[in-house]
């Protein structure tokens, strides 16, 4: 009995010695294979900067203009007798659109027409008897004065009479109408708008910055929501003397010919200018994204040929412009460059990166 225990007990222990000692050899071999285990590099994006022909512009918002427009206004009162346009008509300079109701005006110049004719034949009778020493100077300068002053009174109505025909002020575009033959129209009322539609003008601003590239004469593109799949094509006319002290600002003038029989571009609308500057060749050029961005510097990535594991190198480029997403580089970079195009921001110099697959 005694025997049966004891060998039972070696048993057992001996089954416990064999569990620890298997449990010992796991660990030992787990901790010899985290010792030998290491992560695998981050994974990145790369492309290659690129040489190429640079066609650079310039993007602003701007508000197109008419040269010329203004509200057709009267200048005298009267009744409309006739009207002769329609809204929306394109009108000649000097075309008459209105004729107001003359015939009172008309009368009172017969009327005082009459007494400037009489003052004459009085001026030349006064004259004719002061040759004979049968009037005095002062009886021909009393003539003299009537017939000046019926003369003055004449022209003022013939005056007043000019305004009772309205005409365009100059060729241009008219907007609505607002008026109708009948109505009685008092000084001021308002005709009508016109405005000179073609050519068009756009005004815009640039930066401080990119004002050293403006000169007259480079042409400009403007697109608008109105028409999205139309390009707009003109020239710069104009530049401001001065920047605006607040926004820092040049504001320039560009003119577009705008002689499509509907004239889509119509003053006050907002477009998109972009004024083309000269092209330029062999532009070191690179993925916006692969641009590292800080508030005092740009930079990018660069990676070493140490294949299969790769390591960066942070080299710090001058950037010019950025056109639909692709950066001109102006120094600290050259074509056909191997640099990480994304994620830049969890690396540093030095990092050790792998190329992402397909890459």
């Amino acid at each position: 009995m005694v025997k049966k225990i004891i060998w039972t007990v070696v048993v057992l222990v001996l089954l416990v010695a064999v569990i620890f000692g298997l449990k010992a050899m796991q660990n030992y071999y787990n901790a010899i294979a985290q010792a030998k285990l290491q992560p695998l590099p981050t994974p990145v994006d790369h492309v290659l900067s690129t040489s190429e022909t640079w066609n650079p512009y310039i993007e602003s918002i701007g508000t197109l203009y008419a040269l010329n427009g203004t509200d057709i206004k009267v200048q005298t009162d009267g009744r409309i007798e006739t009207v002769n346009f329609h809204t929306g008509d394109m009108v000649k300079a000097g075309q008459v659109l209105v004729t107001l109701d003359s015939k009172p005006l008309l009368a009172s110049i017969a009327q005082n027409q009459a007494q400037l004719d009489l003052a004459k034949i009085q001026l030349k009778r006064q004259q004719a008897l002061l040759a004979q020493a049968a009037a005095s100077q002062s009886d021909v300068d009393i003539a003299l004065a009537a017939v000046k002053t019926d003369q003055a009174i004449v022209d003022g109505l013939n005056a007043q009479l000019a305004y009772k025909t309205i005409v365009a002020p100059f060729e241009g575009k008219l907007g609505l109408k607002k008026i109708s033959v009948g109505q009685y129209l008092a000084i001021g009322d308002v005709v009508a708008n016109i405005q000179s539609v073609d050519p068009i003008h756009v005004t815009y601003p640039i930066a401080d910055k990119d004002v050293s590239s403006v000169k007259l004469g480079l042409p400009v593109t403007v697109t608008t929501d109105q028409f999205p799949n139309q390009i707009f094509n003109g020239k710069i006319i104009a530049l401001n003397s001065q920047l605006d002290v607040e926004s820092k600002s040049l504001s320039v003038s560009a003119e577009l010919p705008n002689k499509d029989p509907q004239h889509l571009l119509l003053p006050g609308a907002f477009v998109v200018v972009h004024t083309i500057l000269p092209t330029q060749q062999n532009i070191v050029t690179i993925p916006e994204t692969a641009l590292v961005h800080t508030l005092y510097s740009d930079s990018v990535y660069t990676i070493s040929a140490q294949a299969p594991y790769y390591v960066l190198k942070q080299e710090y480029v001058t950037v010019g412009k950025t056109i639909n997403a692709v950066v001109q580089i102006l120094s600290g970079l050259k074509a056909g460059v191997e640099i990480v195009n994304n994620g830049q921001y969890t690396l540093h110099d030095g990092s050790v990166v792998r190329l992402a697959t397909g890459s």
